[in-house]
């Protein structure tokens, strides 16, 4: 594992790191979660999926359309 270090768990997960997943789904990465938490990436996902297996809907990020909008860019012949 070249230059890539991996993160162990520093603490248990809390009812506050759960709301403040939930809350924050879909505005911030799960990367930003996990550094302003103190937790893993691997923690944040598992309270993901958690909250969905639960039945749970999580807001989710609209997604770019960047193929329809490459395609878009063409058709106008920019």
């Amino acid at each position: 594992m070249a230059g890539k270090r991996i993160r162990k768990a520093t603490r248990n997960i809390t009812m506050d790191d759960i709301e403040y997943v939930y809350k924050h789904y879909g505005e911030k990465t799960f990367k930003q979660m996990s550094a302003e938490l103190g937790l893993t990436v691997v923690q944040i996902t598992r309270i993901v999926r958690e909250l969905r297996q639960r039945g749970v809907e999580l807001k989710r990020k609209p997604r770019r359309k960047l193929f329809d909008e490459f395609v878009e860019k063409l058709k106008k012949g920019e």
